[in-house]
């Protein structure tokens, strides 16, 4: 790694891979999906390799290099080892100081490097002013000596002023630190992403025969497995999905053998159909950190920033393998199941604070709400807290919020990936409001044809019964409300599902129709103790949503808006649980 001297004149580069769900998610077909995820890893490894970072799944052994990989290591690393130091490289993104007479050329060899590997995915790669090294971590150079509280603005830039300084510290002199730069760098790339004017295109004309799997370009290769007509990068993604080697399940390998001392052999499936088997239904699992951004930018040092990358990074991981652990390869150990020949999941992505999960869809809550909290309850989570919330104008601890898609296996994967990440714009702004782990699930049980979550949840969920507004569902959850929920939907499955059925079509109805079906139910299976449980229902809405002279009916809760009152329950959630199945987990944790 390079060691700048003080008044060496360098630069901050920053860079991120750009619209990598339309590259994974292109087609439906899990070794593509597979395949595509791989090769953007081969990518970040080979450039975290030059940028000599030490990456969460480490470079590549020498067995396992590619032909990329070892190109970048024993020609282009040697070439720049004096001249780049890198300080991040993981989720699709990279930070690293460079030289100043070096910065151009790094810029577009990593340009060059997605583009030439790939055809079709790229990268955004920003380059800051050149300033000598020991100034990094006194922030933007100021245009002139003056103080900073005698900077003074009208109109937007006072405005501008206020929500760069007054947000995060009370003394401006505490803002002009690394973290400064983090921000200066974010806007840069997310101008220079929205400017791009030209994108990779491959021209396809009448006479040539279309990919059967992406449609879009034309046919050059034969696979004799499936027997289709596809694309060379269709082409070059599948075989990659078949033949290499499985990143994240040996990452999960590594980790049961480190944290359990379990050997454990995983093999991947084929497809999302083997994947689910009998259930013939999946879920998607798109979860995200919370206040992330401002974390990174309370970063003072540029050993601030690696620390905070760092740690959000483990605890994902560990998050992630230990819901999956608790969820679906616990109990198949205890049956002495050490080898599976298909996998009940496939990690699509770990990025710094992000994941991309599919499981059978009766394993999605579990896994979801388990994953939220693990990240949240983290040791590394709550060490970053401890070390830079103080002094902060505004400590909002990190969380994670999840977005759970729930399909049949033949919807598009890539309409549930769009349809899970508006599910998690849903989730955030609860946790916006409550400033905790949140998540929101949705179970598509007949087809539809939007992909935005809003829409699709008020035409199922918001309904007119006379006068009187309903609204069947109070998602948004919080982790400790869906542990809440789960419980319920547990003492629920103790019904006849033809009766939680009829329950769940009362609701419909309204407060009145819905409590009198309820009453009956209860005085019917008195051992059940229904009323107690309505009464948690109701509670469950109560709890931190509404204040105590809301006016409620059992299991109803009266909501007042400016646009007028409506009633809403908890209650066809709670059914819903019920029929998709969910369970107590245990406290085996890891990082706890």
């Amino acid at each position: 790694m390079a060691e700048f001297a003080p008044d060496d004149r360098v630069c901050l580069l920053m860079g991120d891979t750009d619209a990598i769900k339309s590259y994974v998610f292109e087609t439906s077909t899990l070794p593509e999906i597979r395949g595509g995820s791989e090769i953007l890893i081969e990518l970040e490894q080979a450039i975290g390799d030059l940028l000599q970072v030490a990456q969460e799944r480490g470079p590549a052994p020498e067995p396992r290099r590619s032909r990329l990989q070892e190109w970048v290591h024993n020609t282009v690393r040697p070439s720049f080892i004096h001249d780049v130091q890198g300080i991040y490289c993981g989720g699709g993104g990279f930070l690293a100081i460079v030289r100043e007479n070096r910065a151009e050329e790094l810029k577009q060899l990593m340009e060059r490097l997605y583009l030439d590997h790939t055809t079709t995915a790229t990268i955004t790669v920003v380059c800051s002013e050149p300033v000598p090294y020991r100034d990094l971590e006194k922030g933007l150079p100021l245009p002139a000596p003056l103080a900073l509280a005698q900077l003074r603005g009208r109109g937007i830039a006072e405005e501008l002023l206020a929500s760069h300084f007054n947000p995060f510290v009370s003394q401006r002199e505490e803002r002009k630190n690394f973290g400064e730069w983090l921000a200066y760098l974010v806007a840069q790339l997310q101008q220079a992403k929205r400017q791009k004017t030209l994108v990779p295109f491959i021209e396809t004309l009448p006479v040539y025969r279309r990919c059967d799997s992406c449609g879009k370009r034309p046919s050059g290769k034969y696979d004799h497995t499936r027997g289709e007509e596809i694309c060379t990068i269709c082409w070059q993604k599948r075989e990659r999905g078949r033949t290499k080697r499985r990143g994240y399940l040996l990452d999960l390998q590594d980790w049961l053998r480190e944290q359990f001392r379990l050997e454990v052999e995983i093999e991947p499936a084929e497809s999302f159909g083997e994947m689910v088997g009998s259930q013939g239904r999946l879920a998607v699992i798109y979860a995200d950190g919370n206040n992330m951004g401002e974390l990174l930018q309370r970063a003072r040092t540029i050993h601030d920033y690696h620390l905070l990358s760092t740690s959000l990074r483990q605890a994902t991981r560990d998050a992630l393998f230990q819901a999956l652990f608790n969820v679906l390869i616990r109990d198949v150990l205890i049956q002495g199941k050490w080898r599976w020949r298909a996998a009940p999941f496939e990690i699509i992505a770990i990025g710094g604070d992000d994941v991309i999960v599919v499981v059978p869809y009766r394993a999605a809550w579990d896994v979801a709400r388990e994953l939220v909290r693990r990240f949240e309850e983290h040791s590394a989570i709550r060490q970053l807290q401890e070390q830079f919330s103080p002094g902060s104008r505004r400590d909002r601890k990190p969380t994670m919020s999840a977005g759970v898609a729930i399909a049949d296996v033949k919807y598009p994967i890539g309409f549930l990936i769009d349809l899970a990440e508006d599910l998690l714009k849903e989730a955030k702004r609860w946790a916006r409001a409550t400033e905790m782990g949140t998540l929101c699930h949705l179970w598509l049980r007949s087809p539809v044809i939007s992909n935005s979550a809003r829409v699709t949840m008020k035409s199922l969920y918001e309904k007119q019964t006379g006068p009187a507004k309903l609204l069947l569902t109070s998602r948004p959850y919080t982790w400790h409300e869906a542990e809440q929920l789960s419980q319920l939907a547990t003492s629920l499955q103790s019904i006849p599902k033809s009766q939680r059925r009829a329950l769940a079509e009362c609701l419909e109805k309204g407060p009145l129709v819905s409590i009198n079906y309820a009453l009956y139910q209860a005085t019917r299976h008195p051992h059940l103790q229904l009323q107690k449980l309505f009464g948690e229902v109701r509670d469950l809405i109560l709890h931190g949503r509404k204040n105590g002279k809301a006016n409620t009916n059992w299991f109803w809760v009266e909501s007042s808006t400016p646009k007028g009152s409506y009633w809403e329950t908890a209650l066809l959630d709670a059914l819903e649980l019920a029929d998709l199945g969910t369970k107590e987990l245990r406290s085996t944790s890891y990082g706890t």
